[in-house]
C-alpha cells in the first residue's frame, strides 16, 4: 500500500508539515500553529479522543495542552504511513508519550476494546484533521464505522455493569470464602465415551423438539450440559444432565435449582453467581466446580492464585454475557469436539421468550388471575425493551441480537470443531471425521488457599490505592456512578469500594 503522505513542507515558522498525494499540506503553510490550537479548540471535557491523522502531531499535544487528563489514540490509514512520519516528521515526543496510542485503522476496533472505559474516562470524541479526512475519505468511514459499533457494544456493556457491578462484586467475596467447602470432588467426563456434548439453552424452540431429542440424547449417549433455565425443563421431560452452568448473580436464579436433581450432577459455576445457588446443590450433594469468567476481580484472583503457585482457576468465556456461549465453551475445554445445542433462540421464537417448563411458568402461574394474566406477564417480560423483527421474521431485541452476533463470532473462531444445533432428524457424525481437542478445564480444589488472606491483601491494596487493583473495581464504579446519578471522582470511591469489600467479608469476624 502507497502512503497517503508525498512530501514534507516546511512552513514559514519552520515547521515540517506532510503533503499529501495531491500535494495539499495538512495543515496550513502559513501559521500551523494556529491550525493546531484551532484543532484542540473543541467544546465539552472529553476524556478519550480517537484522533484521525497523525501529521507532524502538533495538534495532538495541543489537546494534550489543553487537556492534560486525556487519552488519545491517533490513527493512520496504514502502516507505510506512520513510518513515513516517524522518518520525517518530528512527531514530538507523541511515540514515548503514555498518553497517546499510535495505531492503523485496524487496529483500532482491539485498541478500543482493550483501553476506552465511559466510567473511568468519561466523554468519547472522534476527531478527525479536516485534510486528512478529505484524502483518505474511505479510511474515515472505516473507522467511523468501527468507532459506532465498539461504542454501542460498549454502551451495552457499561449499562450492565450499572445493574450489576455492585452484586457481582459482593457475590465474588462470599462465593470465594465458601469456595473450599463447596468444591467437592467431581469427575469430569471421558469425551471418548460420549458420542459428543449437548448444550441445552432454554429458548423456545427447545420445547418442540425435546421429545425427540430425549430419545436420541439418551440412545446415542451424549454427555448433556443444562444452563441453569434449562434445568428444570430437561428434569421434567426426564432428562437427568451431567452438568449444569450458572452465571447468573440475581438472587432469582436460584428459583431454576429448587427442582430435585441427581446429586451426580456437577454445577459449574461462575465466582460471579449468586452464593444462594451454590447453598442450594451443596445441600442436595452436587459438586460444585468454580470458573472465573471476564470479570476484572476474577482476573486479580487468577493472578494471586498464579503468584502464590495454587491450583490455577480454569477460565470460561461467557461472551456477551449468555450462559449458553459459557456452557459451549466449557464442553471444548473438557475436550469434546463434536458439540451439539439446543434452544439456542436468541429472539422470541414464535412470540415467546422462554421454553414451557422453566421457573417462569411457575412464577406466573401462581399469581394468575382474571385481572393479571400469566401471558400478559409474559408480555411485559417480553416488551420490556424495543422490540424488532429479525432476518428470519423472528421478534427480537437489540440485547438478544448483540447475544446472537456474540455466540455466531464464537463458533467462526473454532472452525475446526463441529458446532452446530441437534435436531430430531439423523445427524450422522462420523468417527475421525472431526479433529479431537485436548480438555484443558483443570479442576478447582483450593486446599491451599485461605481466602482470608487473600482478602486481607485485597483490602490492604485498596487501601494503599495500588494501581494493580484498581481495574478490579471499575464494575462496581460504575454501578455506583450510574446510582441515581451519582457522580464522585474515582480515587475518593476507592475509599467506598473498601467499605463495600469489608462489608461483604467476614475477614474481621474471624
Amino acid at each position: 500500500m502507497t502512503s497517503c503522505y508525498k512530501t514534507i513542507s516546511q512552513a514559514k515558522d519552520g515547521t515540517l508539515v506532510p503533503v499529501f498525494q495531491n500535494g495539499q499540506p495538512m495543515f496550513s503553510l502559513y501559521n500551523p500553529a494556529r491550525d493546531a490550537e484551532t484543532f484542540a479548540a473543541v467544546s465539552g471535557n472529553p476524556g478519550f479522543v480517537v484522533v484521525c491523522g497523525i501529521g507532524n502531531g502538533m495538534h495532538i499535544n495541543a489537546l494534550l495542552r489543553k487537556f492534560p487528563r486525556i487519552i488519545i489514540i491517533a490513527v493512520e490509514n496504514s502502516r507505510q504511513d506512520i513510518d513515513f512520519l516517524l522518518e520525517n516528521c518530528n512527531l514530538q515526543g507523541l511515540p514515548d508519550n503514555p498518553s497517546v496510542i499510535l495505531i492503523t485503522q485496524d487496529m483500532l476496533e482491539q485498541t478500543l476494546v482493550n483501553t476506552y472505559n465511559p466510567t473511568l474516562h468519561g466523554d468519547f470524541l472522534l476527531l478527525p484533521v479536516r485534510a486528512w479526512k478529505n484524502n483518505n475519505s474511505d479510511c474515515f468511514e472505516k473507522i467511523r464505522r468501527t468507532v459506532q459499533t465498539v461504542l454501542e457494544n460498549i454502551g451495552a456493556d457499561t449499562a450492565t455493569q450499572q445493574h450489576f457491578g455492585k452484586i457481582w462484586h459482593r457475590n465474588i467475596l462470599m462465593n470465594l470464602q465458601t469456595a473450599p467447602q463447596y468444591t467437592l470432588d467431581a469427575a469430569l467426563p471421558d469425551p471418548g465415551n460420549y458420542t459428543g456434548a449437548f448444550v441445552a439453552a432454554a429458548g423456545p424452540s427447545l420445547e418442540k423438539t425435546l421429545p425427540a431429542l430425549k430419545k436420541k440424547l439418551i440412545a446415542e449417549h451424549w454427555y448433556i450440559i443444562a444452563t441453569d433455565t434449562s434445568l428444570p425443563v430437561l428434569l421434567r421431560n426426564g432428562l437427568q444432565p451431567d452438568m449444569t452452568v450458572t452465571i447468573d448473580g440475581q438472587q432469582c436464579s436460584s428459583l431454576h435449582f429448587y427442582c430435585r436433581s441427581s446429586a451426580k450432577m456437577i454445577v459449574a459455576a461462575d465466582f460471579c453467581a449468586n452464593p444462594t445457588v451454590l447453598r442450594t446443590v451443596h445441600l442436595n450433594g452436587c459438586p460444585v466446580i468454580f470458573f472465573t469468567g471476564q470479570h476484572p476481580l476474577c482476573t486479580l484472583i487468577s493472578q494471586y492464585f498464579a503468584d502464590h503457585r495454587w491450583d490455577s482457576i480454569p477460565t470460561v468465556y461467557t461472551g456477551s454475557g449468555t450462559v449458553t456461549i459459557a456452557a459451549v465453551d466449557i464442553a471444548i475445554k473438557l475436550g469434546f469436539s463434536v458439540i451439539r445445542y439446543g434452544g439456542a433462540d436468541f429472539c422470541y421464537y414464535n412470540r415467546k421468550p422462554y421454553t414451557k417448563g422453566t421457573y417462569f411458568d411457575d412464577s406466573f402461574n401462581n399469581v394468575d388471575n382474571r385481572l393479571f394474566t400469566t401471558e400478559q406477564q409474559y408480555i411485559q417480560l417480553m416488551y420490556r425493551s424495543p422490540v424488532h423483527k429479525n432476518s428470519a421474521g423472528q421478534l427480537t431485541s437489540d440485547l438478544l441480537e448483540s447475544y446472537r452476533e456474540s455466540f455466531k463470532r464464537y463458533k467462526t473462531n473454532h472452525p475446526h470443531l463441529s458446532i452446530k444445533e441437534l435436531t430430531s432428524d439423523n445427524d450422522k457424525i462420523m468417527s475421525g471425521s472431526v479433529p479431537a481437542v485436548s480438555g484443558s478445564f483443570t479442576l478447582f480444589k483450593p486446599t491451599e488457599f485461605q481466602s482470608n488472606k487473600f482478602i486481607q491483601w485485597y483490602l490492604d491494596a485498596l487501601r494503599r490505592k495500588d494501581k494493580n487493583v484498581i481495574p478490579s473495581i471499575l464494575p462496581l464504579f460504575t454501578w455506583f456512578n450510574g446510582k441515581n446519578g451519582l457522580k464522585t471522582d474515582f480515587f475518593s470511591f476507592i475509599k467506598l469500594a473498601y467499605s463495600e469489600s469489608v462489608r461483604y467479608t467476614n475477614i474481621y469476624g474471624k
